[in-house]
């Protein structure tokens, strides 16, 4: 049987979802969170009002929310909180899964949607900064997220970047000498700068005496990554993985047959 508490975030949960719906979707009666596995619960987690974790497909929200439950129909706080990992959550089903993390705080899809619907009258919670940085050095998708006529033709240049972003780092795969050098960029991070870091430098084959290295880098990028701008992603792409940009940290662990190094890339 149902407890007290559960019952009261059920029904903000089918609040919350229907008032993104109306926006989203005004002429449907699919619900904005299409999916009836995800698993809602009551969790602390610190320094969180509330998670969404891909892995178990989870959204949880903070207890904070249920000791006054009875004090308002609707907790407007709560509603927020559900609706932010919401927006997560369907960002990681329906634009991107994969090692980007587009759904992450920082990104411009995240950002973008968001905009999207606090442009028409939801009150949903960003993080100050990331906002702040993403209206600034990405004014062509905030822009259109404020003017764009459905919530389609977002979603459909969201994917366009996303395609965009993969495709500009994936060209950076390069060979120097006897390594193979490759570039893996991601937004699962909580830098308000985008960074990077050598994550593994393998012997990959041994052919008559002579070795050849594979060195991975991941790229946390940030809010401020602009794909659609050449001179913008060139410069941070071309200061980030450079030697200049590079903070060493660490000693070199010998493990089988992997050399792992961990480097930290700090904007000046």
């Amino acid at each position: 049987m149902k407890n007290e508490k559960q019952k009261y975030l059920e029904r903000h949960i089918k609040k919350a979802d229907l008032e993104l719906r109306n926006i989203a979707f005004p002429n449907s009666k699919r619900n904005f969170q299409n999916d009836s596995k995800t698993k809602y619960v009551i969790e602390y987690k610190e320094g969180c009002l509330g998670y969404y974790r891909a892995s178990t497909n989870t959204i949880a929200v903070d207890p904070k929310y249920f000791k006054n439950m009875y004090r308002h129909k609707y907790n407007k706080d709560l509603i927020s909180t559900l609706q932010h990992e919401m927006i997560h959550k369907y960002i990681d089903y329906n634009i991107d899964s994969s090692i980007l993390v587009y759904w992450n705080d920082n990104s411009p899809a995240f950002l973008s949607i968001l905009a999207y619907f606090n442009n028409r009258g939801c009150n949903i919670y960003a993080n100050y900064k990331y906002d702040k940085i993403f209206k600034r050095y990405n004014k062509s998708i905030y822009n259109l997220a404020i003017t764009c006529k459905t919530f389609m033709e977002l979603q459909i240049k969201l994917i366009q970047l996303k395609n965009q972003t993969k495709e500009f780092f994936y060209s950076k795969l390069r060979i120097e000498e006897d390594t193979i050098i490759s570039y893996i960029p991601t937004y699962d991070g909580e830098s308000y700068i985008s960074s990077a870091k050598l994550i593994k430098q393998r012997i990959i084959n041994e052919v008559n005496g002579k070795t050849q290295f594979l060195e991975v880098y991941i790229v946390n990028l940030s809010a401020e990554f602009n794909i659609e701008d050449a001179e913008d992603r060139a410069y941070i792409f071309d200061f980030i993985c450079s030697e200049e940009g590079i903070e060493s940290e660490g000693e070199y662990e010998e493990i089988d047959d992997y050399v792992i190094k961990t480097k930290s890339l700090k904007m000046a």
